[in-house]
C-alpha cells in the first residue's frame, strides 16, 4: 500500500511505539507529524507502518452509552489519537442515559474519569464523526406532547446539557449527584402515560415553556388546553418565587391578558415581589404607574410612593419615569411645585427622543414626551412658548403615535386618543390662523434639525414658468445608512408633520431681487439668511418668499402594511400585504437574505407615503400564507 498525506502511521523512536499524520511525501520518504511531540520528522517510508480507523461495532457503541464499557477500553493503546469509524451508528436513547448514571452512582471514578471515559467521547467526539446519533431537536419538537414541552428526545439533551455542567472539576463527584437525574428521568417515564396536564415537569422545563408566550400574539394563538397549562405553570412557579413567572403574571394582570384578569393587588403583589428580588428599575416604573392612578386605592393616587418608585425608575434611565417625574414637578404632587424643573426634565426628553424620529425609530416614548411639551407651552410651563408652538407640539404627537400604534404597546389607545383631542382643540383655534394647504416657511427654522449636525443636504434648483424656482431638497445618505434617509418636518401653518425622502419648496420671486440660479445639485449643511453655506464657503443664495405645500392626503399612495416578527417579542418589520385573507397572528412567508423565512404577523395597518420610515420601493411584500403544520 502506498503511503500518501493524511494516513495516520506507526513508527517506533528508539524503543517506543509513537504515531503521526504524514503531511507531505516525496519519493522515499514522508513527513510525518508526531502526535506525542507535537513535532514534525523526514522518515523513510520502509520506518512506517499504516494504521487503519479503528472500527467500533454498534454492540461497543451501546454499551459505551450506558456507561457499560469504557472508551479506553476501545480505543486500546492509541490513547484517542487515532481516527475512529463505526460499522452502524447507534442512536442513544433516554434509558441509556438512565442506565449510566445508575452505573456512575455504584462507581468509584471520579469527574475527570467520568468525563473522558463516558461523556466526552458520547456526547462530544462519536457524534462529530456520526458514530453516535443525537436526537434533532427539530424532530423532537414535533414529537412533543405540547409545544414547548420536552419528548424523550429533548429531555436527553436538557439532561446531557446538565451534566456537563456538573462534570466541572472543583464540581461535587457526579455519582452523589446521580441519584436526582436518576428520579427525575424515572419520573419522566412513568408520567407518559399520563395526561400532561398531570406529569411532573422541572421549574426549568416549565420556565421554558413559559417563555414561549413572552408574546401576547403567542398567547391569543394558544388552545384553551395551552392557555390551562401556561396558568398552571405560572401559578405553581410563583409559589416558588420564580422571577420569570412572577413577570408574566403580574404583567398579565396588569390590565389583563388572554389568561389573567385584570387584578391590580394581584399586580402589585408580583411586581413588588420582583423589585425586592431584582432591584430592577423596570419594576419600579410600573409600581410607579399603579400608585400614582391609585390603582389598588380604589383610584386615590399615592403621590408620595409613584414620586419614589418614579425617582428609581428616572435613575435606571426608564424615559416613563423620567416624565411622569415632569409631570409630577410641574402640577406639585407627591412633591413641591417647580415648573422650572419639570420644564428642563421635558426638554432634556424631548432632544433625547426626537432623535429616533430623525432616525424613523417609531416605537419610541417621542408621542408621549411631544404631548407633554404641548401640554406644557398650553399652561406655560414653557412661558415663552407660542400657539404655533403648542401645535407644532401635538401635530408631531398624533404622528408620533399613528408610527408607533401597529407595535401594540399597552395603554397606546388611550394615548392616541388624548392627542387627538388636544390636536383638533389646537387646529381649531382661531386665536392663530388656520393651517393652509399651502404657506410660507423658513428653510432655516423648518430643517434646523439637520442643519449643522452631522448630515449633509443636497438641493436641485429648477425655474419655473413665471420665474419662480422649485427647490428639491433631500438628506445626503452616510456610509452607514441602510437605506436612503427621509426627513422627519414640522410645518404647523400647514397642520402637517411626516417623514418626507424630498422636501420640495416653491420659491416666489419678485423681479427686484436679484440672485443666481444653481445650474447643478448643490450640498449643504447651513442657511444663513438667503445663504447656503457647506462648512464656511456660500453654495447658493436663493432669494424669495418660500413656499411648502402640504401633501394631499387623499391624492397620495397609500400602502397596506403588516408588521411580522421573526420570532417572539422580537423587533418589528413592515411587510407590503396585498392579500386580504391574511390576519394578524397569522404565519407568513417573507423573503430575506436567508431565503424564504416564516414569520408572524403582529398588526395590520395603512400608511401614506408620506407616514413611511423608509421610501416605498424599499418594502418588501409578503409572498403568501404559510401552510399550517
Amino acid at each position: 500500500m502506498k503511503l500518501k498525506a493524511g494516513d495516520i502511521v506507526s513508527f517506533f523512536s528508539g524503543r517506543k511505539k509513537q504515531y503521526g499524520v504524514i503531511q507531505e511525501t516525496d519519493e522515499k520518504t514522508a513527513l510525518v507529524y508526531a502526535f506525542a511531540t507535537d513535532k514534525t520528522r523526514d522518515l523513510p517510508f520502509t520506518a512506517l507502518t499504516y494504521v487503519p480507523p479503528v472500527c467500533i461495532t454498534e454492540e461497543q457503541l451501546g454499551a459505551l452509552a450506558r456507561c457499560e464499557l469504557k472508551w479506553s477500553d476501545i480505543i486500546g493503546e492509541s490513547e484517542g489519537v487515532l481516527p475512529f469509524s463505526a460499522e452502524t451508528p447507534y442512536a442513544v436513547s433516554l434509558t441509556d442515559l438512565l442506565q449510566a448514571l445508575k452505573a456512575i452512582s455504584a462507581s468509584s471514578d471520579d469527574n475527570a474519569v467520568i468525563r473522558s471515559e463516558w461523556f466526552s467521547p458520547v456526547f462530544f467526539f462519536l457524534p462529530e464523526d456520526d458514530c453516535i446519533l443525537l436526537p434533532d431537536e427539530e424532530e423532537e419538537e414535533k414529537k412533543a406532547p405540547l409545544p414547548g414541552l420536552p419528548g424523550r428526545g429533548e429531555k436527553l439533551l436538557s439532561l446531557s446539557d446538565r451534566i456537563d455542567s456538573l462534570l466541572l472539576p472543583d464540581a461535587p463527584p457526579l455519582r452523589e449527584q446521580a441519584g436526582a437525574l436518576i428520579e427525575e428521568i424515572e419520573h419522566f417515564l412513568e408520567d407518559e402515560t399520563r395526561p400532561v396536564e398531570q406529569r411532573r415537569y422541572t421549574e426549568q422545563e416549565k420556565e421554558a415553556f413559559l417563555h414561549r408566550f413572552e408574546d401576547d400574539i403567542e398567547l391569543k394563538r394558544a388552545d384553551e388546553r395551552t392557555r390551562a397549562l401556561y396558568r398552571k405553570f405560572v401559578e405553581e412557579l410563583c409559589e416558588q418565587d420564580n422571577a420569570f413567572a412572577l413577570h408574566q403574571k403580574g404583567y398579565g394582570c396588569y390590565g389583563g391578558d388572554p389568561v389573567f384578569d385584570c387584578d391590580w393587588n394581584v399586580s402589585r403583589d408580583c411586581i413588588s415581589r420582583l423589585f425586592e428580588k431584582t432591584g430592577d428599575p423596570a419594576y419600579a416604573n410600573t409600581l410607579g404607574y399603579i400608585a400614582y392612578y391609585g390603582r389598588c386605592w380604589d383610584g386615590v393616587p399615592q403621590y408620595e410612593e409613584a414620586f419614589r418608585y418614579f425617582s428609581i425608575g428616572a435613575a435606571g434611565g426608564f424615559y416613563e419615569s423620567r416624565y411622569k417625574l415632569a409631570d409630577m414637578f410641574a402640577s406639585g404632587k407627591g412633591v413641591p411645585e417647580n415648573k422650572q424643573i419639570a420644564a428642563s426634565i421635558l426638554s432634556e426628553l424631548y432632544r433625547e427622543n426626537k432623535k429616533y424620529m430623525l432616525e424613523g425609530l417609531f416605537n419610541c416614548k417621542f408621542a408621549d414626551i411631544a404631548f407633554r411639551m404641548g401640554t406644557y407651552c398650553e399652561n406655560g410651563t414653557f412661558p415663552d412658548a407660542s400657539l404655533y408652538d403648542v401645535r407644532a407640539y401635538y401635530l408631531q404627537a398624533d404622528f408620533a403615535i399613528r408610527q408607533r400604534l401597529p407595535y401594540d404597546n399597552c395603554g397606546d389607545l388611550s394615548v392616541a386618543d388624548h392627542i387627538r383631542k388636544a390636536l383638533l382643540r389646537s387646529l381649531s383655534d382661531n386665536t392663530i390662523p388656520k393651517p393652509a394647504k399651502t404657506c410660507r416657511v423658513f428653510l432655516s427654522f423648518l430643517l434646523q434639525d439637520y442643519l449643522k449636525q452631522y448630515r449633509r443636504l443636497q438641493m436641485h434648483v429648477k425655474e419655473l414658468s413665471g420665474g419662480d424656482l422649485r427647490l428639491t431638497i433631500r438628506l445626503l445618505p452616510s456610509a452607514e445608512d441602510r437605506y436612503p434617509p427621509k426627513l422627519f418636518l414640522t410645518v404647523p401653518d400647514a397642520g402637517f408633520c411626516g417623514m418626507l425622502e424630498k422636501l420640495r419648496i416653491r420659491v416666489h420671486r419678485e423681479e427686484w431681487i436679484p440672485g443666481a440660479i444653481p445650474q447643478e445639485a448643490v450640498v449643504f449643511d447651513n442657511i444663513i439668511g438667503s445663504t447656503f453655506y457647506l462648512g464656511d464657503d456660500p453654495v447658493a443664495d436663493i432669494h424669495g418668499e418660500m413656499r411648502f405645500t402640504s401633501p394631499n392626503k387623499k391624492g397620495t399612495r397609500t400602502l397596506r402594511l403588516a408588521s411580522v416578527t421573526f420570532q417572539p417579542g422580537g423587533k418589528q418589520y413592515d411587510y407590503i400585504l396585498e392579500d386580504d385573507d391574511i390576519a394578524i397572528a397569522d404565519r407568513v412567508i417573507v423573503l430575506t437574505d436567508r431565503g424564504e423565512t416564516e414569520v408572524t404577523v403582529v398588526a395590520i395597518h395603512e400608511k401614506a407615503e408620506w407616514e413611511l420610515a423608509l421610501p416605498i420601493g424599499k418594502y418588501k411584500k409578503i409572498i403568501r400564507k404559510a401552510e399550517e403544520a
